[in-house]
């Protein structure tokens, strides 16, 4: 077996068991080879394929534009979409993964090789990935609600530990009496030493024999000297006042560990600080891990709530409780905290929508406890942008225990849309740019060919027996019928560069009324005009910036027309004014009008009014002055009625600098 032949076997072994969907598709769009994994894909026999239209198995979508979606495949478009929706043979649609490559045989033939691979599988794994990511999201909200109301527990705890603290103090100041078998370590101080402890102070809390630290400085209970220093200075200034003193410190046991401790001191009379204090102390170190676990917790709920690529809000009674910083500053630019405490209203788009929506809302989250919509979310500045909003209640039965809110910036998704949707639209009128351009070339260039041709041959056939004048004439008519076709070619390239942008501007400094009077001449010569044409200047300067081609562009095509569209024995005026702000150019003709249906899209390339179509044109020439008014930054008007005339008004602005010519 030679190579070629292996290869050939290799490519059709690959073709036969690659597990990807391959099709061929013939010109006519029919499919003219199917591999085994393709007809399982969409469940049909090869024999029940093999020289059908492609568009049995194409989505609607497809199916409603499958000769341009076949044009744009054998043109290795760049807009055909990489996913498409398969349809199978029972009718149902799965998801699909598409490349194509045109190929063209040596015969001559083409055909387009397209590729599938099912990514339904895909798409609904994204589908459960998304659905446990709204999951998780409503339990560490149900999770932040319960540590916050855990937190809320403790604190009230705490304060009526507090207040039980304040009560004994009180107890012992009146009575002094002190409890031995106290569930708190209590002390008397003098002078910083410790006079008087009990059991709990003593052996529990600190771990040493019961009177040893009687008459000890109580710098021994503490990690450091610092430590001590730092409490007294703190403490005894708030105890000559009369003041209690409480704090959370961490203390030393006699064994060297370290715990943390509430500490409570009053002066027993404040005016006599010989008198000594009256010190509480209670173990607070489990405590304190409880509140350092869920301020841990809190911190990791902050965490990654604020790194959400998202917004996600809190909002009870339609107000901010809490917000992350996606969505506070990114978002919709407010600063951090800003946000908090305002009502929603602050991101509806108007005082209606806020009214309207609000109960609608309410009702679908009581009854679902989910609601979702696309809309405009407004920012600080005032200006909005598309989003998706996901509200879900925490406790739908009671919707003032909150709801939790995510914000997806929908705006490169609009974005894409509005683009593809601009994107039909301009290729919808380059189909009809196309139609009319090939409609407007097949009528104008048949005259002049047929000219050419008929001249031709008669110069071929009777050239002896023509006169010297006859030929001239025939001559004169293949020329004019030469420069005629070379006029709309130069228009319609003109047209071209205007369109891709590359209608240059070179403005420089002229004498317009010799200018002028060059145009108007040169224009009446190449179009033999029979009719009057006045030609007026007004102005204290005949020098301007302008574009020499453009404006010969401008003002020909205005003379050129009114010339033609106007009866041999009319006057044709042409006006100039320069008033030293703007030039102005003026044709005035009293012919045949412009309808006024036809005068709204009188601009526009190809079209011409539907009253003068027993006379050559390409619809080119308004188009052309349209693109170099433009270019000025000037603008144009007409003002026309039917059978009376018609009058072009050209404003163009003065112009800085420029070229001295």
């Amino acid at each position: 077996m030679d190579l070629d032949q292996l290869d050939l076997d290799l490519y059709a072994t690959v073709f036969d068991v690659a597990r990807i969907g391959i099709c061929v598709i013939d010109e006519q769009g029919r499919f003219a080879r199917v591999n085994p994994f393709f007809c399982e894909l969409v469940r049909h026999r090869p024999e029940d394929l093999i020289g059908r239209h492609y568009a049995m198995c194409a989505p609607p979508g497809v199916v409603a534009v499958k000769e341009k979606f076949l044009e744009a495949l054998f043109a290795d478009s760049s807009k055909i979409p990489l996913e498409w929706g398969i349809r199978r043979s029972d009718g149902s649609i799965f998801d699909s993964l598409v490349s194509f490559r045109p190929i063209m045989r040596a015969d001559g033939r083409r055909f387009a090789v397209v590729t599938f691979s099912d990514i339904s599988e895909s798409k609904r794994s994204q589908a459960e990935i998304e659905a446990l990511n709204r999951d998780l999201e409503q339990r560490i909200a149900e999770r932040t609600v319960e540590l916050t109301q855990k937190l809320a527990e403790l604190t009230a705890a705490d304060d009526a530990l507090r207040q039980s603290e304040e009560r004994l103090q009180a107890a012992l100041a009146e009575k002094t009496a002190i409890l031995e078998h106290s569930v708190v370590g209590i002390g008397l101080l003098r002078n910083r030493r410790l006079e008087w402890c009990n059991r709990m102070l003593e052996e529990q809390l600190f771990g040493y024999p019961r009177g040893s630290l009687t008459g000890k400085n109580t710098a021994m209970l503490y990690p450091s000297r610092e430590d001590y220093e730092a409490l007294g200075a703190e403490a005894y200034p708030l105890l000559t006042q009369g003041r209690i003193y409480e704090t959370r410190a961490r203390m030393k046991r006699s064994d060297g560990s370290l715990f943390w401790c509430f500490i409570s001191g009053r002066a027993i009379r404040p005016d006599d600080p010989a008198q000594g204090s009256i010190w509480v102390l209670t173990d607070i170190t489990s405590r304190r891990k409880l509140e350092e676990d869920l301020r841990r917790a809190l911190s990791e709920r902050e965490a990654i709530l604020q790194s959400s690529v998202m917004g996600i809000a809190l909002v009870r009674n339609r107000e901010y409780v809490w917000v992350n910083k996606h969505f506070e500053s990114d978002m919709l630019g407010y600063q951090a905290g800003e946000l908090v405490g305002r009502s929603v209203r602050h991101t509806y788009g108007s005082q209606e929508a806020y009214d309207e929506l609000g109960p609608l809302i309410n009702r679908q989250l009581v009854d679902t406890g989910f609601f979702q919509t696309e809309g405009r979310v407004r920012r600080k500045d005032g200006s909005t942008f598309w989003c998706l909003v996901s509200g879900c209640a925490i406790d739908r039965r009671d919707l003032n225990v909150g709801t939790i809110w995510t914000v997806v910036d929908l705006t490169r998704r609009k974005a894409a849309e509005a683009e593809l949707v601009e994107a039909l639209a301009r290729e919808k009128e380059l189909n009809e740019l196309k139609s009319r351009f090939v409609s407007m070339t097949s009528h104008e260039f048949r005259t002049p060919l047929a000219t050419i041709l008929s001249s031709t041959e008669l110069l071929a056939d009777y050239g002896e027996r023509l006169t010297e004048r006859e030929r001239a004439d025939l001559i004169g008519g293949i020329k004019a019928s030469v420069q005629r076709m070379t006029r709309m070619l130069e228009d319609i390239l003109l047209i071209g560069r205007s369109e891709a942008g590359r209608l240059e501007f070179r403005p420089r400094r002229l004498d317009l009324r010799a200018l002028c009077e060059r145009i108007v001449d040169e224009a009446c010569a190449a179009v033999r005009a029979q009719q009057q044409v006045l030609l007026t200047f007004e102005g204290t300067s005949a020098e301007r910036v302008v574009d020499e081609e453009l404006l010969q562009h401008i003002l020909g095509n205005l003379l050129t027309n009114a010339i033609k569209y106007s009866t041999a024995e009319s006057t044709i005026e042409v006006r100039v004014v320069c008033d030293g702000r703007e030039i102005l150019l003026e044709v005035e003709d009293h012919g045949m009008g412009i309808p006024v249906e036809d005068q709204a899209r009188l601009f526009e390339t190809f079209h011409r009014g539907r009253n003068v179509n027993h006379i050559a044109g390409a619809g080119l020439g308004l188009a052309i002055v349209r693109k170099s008014v433009e270019l000025h930054g000037g603008r144009i008007a007409v003002r026309s009625v039917p059978r009376e005339g018609s009058t072009f008004t050209v404003v163009i602005p003065e112009i800085g600098g420029g070229a001295r010519a």
